[in-house]
């Protein structure tokens, strides 16, 4: 992991506590709240914190199954609560700041290619959860639902790789989606 602290034009090496020779970081996250707090996902299963912007880190958990971690995001209001995105086709929920995961994959779908590709939350109302997929769509879920729904119309199923995913701050109906080689869509469907 390398930090800046003057917008890029310099960086440096902040990996203490990180198993250098192992480790391939894969995302990054950063706690909206204390952006002292962050976290990265490994190619090993392997998240890890730092409390102090990188000066040391430590293995906050570690998926089981060995997926590589693709996507971390925090929720923008609580950030106790994290959603992490696999390789495996599975989402993980933490509500204690990534100490303990529990899947929430019912309602993904299987098959090959499942790389949770990105995660966005919308709180601006009840709690929304949207993820993006390779080859699969974008599904949602409300934090308090057990099982993901696709949200897919006007996508190009199953071509489409959600690269990204965007809610709009202003305008919390409109939810872009980032794609590999087809552009951006934006969902304005139902968000109950």
């Amino acid at each position: 992991v390398y930090k800046s602290e003057d917008k890029g034009t310099t960086w440096y090496s902040v990996n203490y506590g990180l198993q250098q020779d192992t480790v391939n970081i894969q995302t990054l996250a950063i706690d909206p709240v204390n952006p002292n707090i962050l976290y990265v996902g490994t190619s090993t299963s392997k998240i890890y914190r730092t409390d102090n912007a990188g000066g040391t880190w430590s293995v906050a958990s570690t998926i089981s199954g060995s997926p590589v971690i693709t996507k971390i995001a925090v929720d923008p209001k609580f950030p106790n609560k994290i959603y992490v995105g696999t390789q495996s086709n599975a989402v993980y929920y933490s509500s204690n700041r990534g100490l303990t995961f529990t899947q929430v994959a019912d309602g993904l779908p299987t098959g090959p290619y499942p790389n949770i590709t990105s995660i966005a939350i919308d709180t601006s109302t009840t709690t929304k959860i949207y993820i993006g997929t390779e080859y699969r769509g974008i599904y949602k879920k409300l934090e308090s639902d057990s099982t993901w729904t696709a949200v897919n119309t006007g996508l190009t199923i199953p071509t489409v790789i959600v690269q990204a995913l965007a809610i709009n701050p202003t305008k919390p109906i409109e939810i872009y989606a980032g794609t590999q080689g087809e552009g951006i869509f934006v969902y304005t469907g139902n968000r109950a």
